[in-house]
């Protein structure tokens, strides 16, 4: 299996015979406001096991300082899914994180030979 992150869309390849299932796939994205919770996600690593509570929330972002890029716009907006086996845009679920543990680390190891 291989997975890769563009922004805010999840593309991925695998092997039928893998039994593998879309299905099973979420990309998610994390709105963290308390910086401890914040640090930690950032500790994350590939392969690591992880569990997050939080809610489900709809999300508008607004440049106020004025700087843009050529292609940015003054405001963003994402909703969250709230429907399983949803794909493409709009299939993202967006989570307020409210508590975050790194259940199992990754395997060091495994990793230098992927």
């Amino acid at each position: 299996m291989k997975f890769r992150q563009d922004m805010r869309f999840c593309f991925g390849n695998w092997d039928n015979s893998s039994g593998f299932k879309l299905s099973e796939v979420s990309n998610n994205h994390l709105v963290i406001e308390n910086e401890a919770l914040r640090e930690k996600a950032f500790s994350i690593n590939e392969g690591d096991q992880i569990r997050i509570k939080g809610k489900l929330v709809n999300v508008k972002v607004v440049n106020l300082d004025g700087k843009l890029e050529k292609y940015e716009s003054k405001s963003l907006s994402r909703n969250s899914s709230v429907k399983l086996g949803d794909s493409g845009a709009g299939a993202c679920e967006v989570i307020y994180v409210e508590e975050l543990e790194v259940i199992k680390k990754s395997n060091t190891f495994f990793k230098l030979w992927i």
